[in-house]
């Protein structure tokens, strides 16, 4: 510290008497000490945010597979996961909801489940349920579905 603010080769060090010189030093080796247990606080300080971080990220990684698994297993008693558009076309409503559920966790897609009519939040119908779970899955059977309508044209 005191080689960094450079005080013993100041021209007002040079010219001091021994008695203001040891007042300074002291004042120096004080401030030394004090930067330095400020610095090791800061250090600890920095090492707990460091580790709280750490478990909370650890926390969330748990949360998220822990809902995936259970989202897999609501999807196993209806015969799922599944990503074919006839099966998926065969599921009821709760059903689709819940491999809806599954691929809002695992591909962090937007399905919503409802939507705003006036001042109410209203469930999606069904059809327009699987219509978002198929734009997500497999959206070359739109495509598909789209050429045979202008075939017919």
């Amino acid at each position: 510290m005191i080689a960094q603010n450079k005080l013993h080769k100041s021209d007002k060090w040079r010219t001091a008497d021994t008695k203001s010189k040891e007042v300074h030093w002291k004042w120096a080796r004080t401030k030394t000490a004090e930067v330095r247990k400020m610095e090791e606080d800061m250090r600890r300080m920095m090492e707990g945010v460091e580790m709280m971080s750490l478990e909370a990220k650890k926390n969330k990684k748990a949360e998220i597979q822990r809902k995936t698994v259970d989202a897999i297993n609501k999807c196993k008693e209806h015969g799922g996961p599944t990503a074919c558009p006839k099966r998926l076309k065969e599921l009821t409503t709760d059903q689709l909801k819940n491999e809806i559920a599954l691929l809002k966790i695992t591909n962090g897609q937007h399905i919503r489940y409802k939507h705003k009519v006036g001042n109410k939040f209203v469930f999606f119908k069904h059809d327009e349920l699987l219509a978002q779970v198929l734009e997500v899955v497999a959206p070359e059977a739109k495509e598909k579905d789209l050429s045979q309508l202008l075939k017919g044209l």
